[in-house]
């Protein structure tokens, strides 16, 4: 990545201030570091776009303590042998929000710089309510940064205290600069006719169905899913496949609540004709 560095160190104040600039990033980085003492302390001001944030932290013995002032980012790094372990929280996010086209996020993710075979860590994260996905509690899941490539494990939430969504072996990768999150999916129904009676769906289309699993395909560019390998308790494989072939093809955006509510209607629908 082109960047722009400016370095300013005071030798009578002991204090190094660093400003970076990653322009195609639309990334600014500020540094003040003072080194008075046996521990390193600093504050950096991270600004994107037209979002700031401030993050403190100290240097002792090899090892980086760092945090946020709003305690959304905390977490440390080993840095030998390097290791990265954090926590993220968040609060009332909206998920197409992180998605769009200027999240720092995305925009990290494809610049290709975590993915890097030195590059080792973990971080927890727990999201406390979705403004797009109601009826979901708290969601905690990791990150893992393991020699070049990035997985998510654990991810799992319960909706409405009636489906269970697990996810596994789940990577983030980058294909052609698109970005993707590749995983397998399974949905276990607790109580199936409370998650019927919630998406309205009429008697004639209520099948007693315990579990769906499937593989998946996320694509954070345009928000859209493709599955793969659709498996359905009790429901034929034809009509499985039926309604795979006929998902894939209308690329819905299925986090549209409006679109999401129809796409369950007309799955179950489909899938009740047999």
């Amino acid at each position: 990545l082109p960047i722009k560095l400016k370095l300013k160190h005071d030798i009578t104040k002991k204090n190094i201030n660093t400003k970076i600039n990653l322009d195609t990033l639309k990334f600014q980085v500020e540094d003040n570091l003072d080194y008075n003492n046996d521990i390193l302390k600093g504050e950096i001001e991270l600004k994107y776009i037209n979002k700031n944030q401030t993050v403190k932290y100290s240097l002792k013995d090899n090892k980086l303590i760092f945090r946020t002032i709003d305690d959304k980012f905390i977490g440390n790094i080993n840095i030998k042998p390097f290791f990265l372990s954090s926590n993220l929280n968040f609060k009332n996010i909206r998920i197409k929000k992180i998605f769009e086209d200027n999240s720092i996020l995305i925009n990290f993710l494809k610049s290709e710089i975590f993915y890097n075979k030195n590059l080792n860590g973990k971080i927890n994260v727990v999201i406390d309510g979705l403004n797009d996905l109601t009826h979901v509690d708290k969601i905690n899941f990791n990150i893992q940064f393991e020699e070049g490539f990035i997985f998510i494990s654990n991810l799992n939430f319960v909706f409405k205290n009636n489906t269970i969504f697990d996810f596994n072996n789940v990577s983030i990768v980058v294909d052609e600069n698109e970005l993707k999150l590749i995983g397998d999916i399974a949905i276990n129904f607790r109580n199936i006719q409370d998650f019927y009676s919630h998406f309205q769906i009429i008697r004639n289309h209520r099948k007693n169905i315990k579990q769906i699993t499937s593989n998946f395909i996320f694509s954070f560019d345009n928000g859209l899913f493709e599955f793969n390998e659709l498996n359905i308790d009790g429901i034929d494989k034809k009509i499985s496949d039926q309604y795979l072939n006929k998902f894939n093809s209308e690329k819905k955006d299925v986090l549209n609540k409006v679109i999401l509510r129809n796409t369950v209607k007309d799955f179950f629908k489909i899938i009740s004709s047999g």
